[in-house]
C-alpha cells in the first residue's frame, strides 16, 4: 500500500527557506572555500565559504557568499581564496561569509593564517538572521545562520575572549587599554553587521541601532553592552569604522553594503 504523502503546509509558520537551518548546538565538520552554483542555477557560481554542520546524526550545509568572481576565486584545495589575476584577495565587507568570520571573532576565535580548516572540529551554538540584503530584493526573505558562542575546539572545552568583569572586581569600570578598546570595536562591528543585516533595506538610524545592539548584548549577559551601544550611537565612531565594517553613514543613518 502506497504510504500517503503530506502535502505542504499552507499557514506562514510552517514556511522555511532555502538552506534553512534551526537554532541550537552543532558540529563544524568540514569547512571549504568553493564556487557555490545554487544547485546548478548559477553555472559559473560564486565564490563561498561552504559549513557542514552536524548535529543529531544529520547534516546541513550553509554556504556564506565572500565575493564575486572577477576579485575571489576559491584555492583548488579548498583551503582559502586568491584574486583571479594575482592581486590582493580580500572577502567582500558586510557579505555573509565577512558576518560568519565577524561572529566567531566576537565568540573569541583567535584567527590562525588564511585556511577556513581552522574551524573544523569546533561545536558552536547557532542563531539565525536575515541574510544581507544588499541593492536587491531577490534574497529579501532569506535567512543564515552566525555563530553566538563557541562550545568547544577539537573536543576540548573553548576558552572564549576574557571579558573586563572577569578580570577586574565586580564593582570596577573596565580598563581603558588599547588592546581591550581593540576587543571591544572588533566585537562591536560585528554587532553592527548583524544589527543591519535584519533591518529593513539594512539601515537604521543611530539611536535605532544602538538600541538593538544594546538589547542583543544584553540577552547574552555580555558586560560589555553599554559600552558597545555607547560606541554605536557615536557617529564619529560609526564613520571612522564604516569601511572597516562594510557600511556607509552620513553620521545618522547607517546602512550595510
Amino acid at each position: 500500500m502506497a504510504t500517503k504523502q503530506q502535502g505542504a503546509g499552507l499557514d506562514p509558520s510552517q514556511h522555511q527557506g532555502g538552506g534553512m537551518i534551526a537554532d541550537g548546538d552543532y558540529d563544524i565538520k568540514t569547512v571549504t572555500t568553493a564556487l557555490f552554483t545554487y544547485q546548478g542555477n548559477v553555472p559559473e557560481g560564486v565564490p563561498a565559504i561552504l559549513v557542514t554542520y552536524s548535529a543529531d546524526g544529520a547534516d546541513y550545509e550553509v554556504k556564506y557568499k565572500a565575493g564575486d568572481n572577477a576579485h575571489l576565486v576559491p584555492s583548488e584545495d579548498g583551503t582559502t581564496f586568491y584574486h583571479p589575476e594575482g592581486g590582493t584577495a580580500a572577502i567582500f565587507k558586510g557579505g555573509e561569509a565577512s558576518m560568519f568570520l565577524a561572529s566567531l571573532a566576537k565568540a573569541g576565535h583567535k584567527f590562525v593564517g588564511e585556511s577556513v580548516k581552522q574551524f573544523e572540529g569546533m561545536r558552536v551554538t547557532l542563531e539565525t538572521v536575515a541574510a544581507p540584503k544588499g541593492r536587491s530584493s531577490e534574497n529579501k526573505d532569506r535567512t543564515f545562520p552566525l555563530v553566538t558562542k563557541i562550545l568547544a575546539v577539537a573536543g576540548k572545552k573553548a576558552q572564549g575572549r576574557p571579558t573586563a568583569a572577569a578580570t577586574q572586581p565586580k564593582t570596577a569600570q573596565p580598563a581603558a587599554s588599547s588592546n581591550g578598546q581593540g576587543d571591544l570595536d572588533e566585537a562591536t562591528i560585528a554587532a553592527v553587521q548583524v544589527a543591519l543585516s535584519g533591518a529593513e533595506n539594512s539601515t537604521l538610524t543611530r539611536i535605532k541601532l544602538g538600541t538593538v545592539v544594546w538589547l542583543t548584548e544584553q540577552k547574552t549577559k555580555n558586560p560589555q553592552a553599554i559600552n558597545m551601544k555607547k560606541l554605536v550611537t557615536d557617529g564619529a565612531w560609526l564613520q571612522s569604522h564604516a569601511e572597516d565594517g562594510g557600511w556607509t553613514t552620513d553620521g545618522e543613518t547607517i546602512t550595510l553594503g
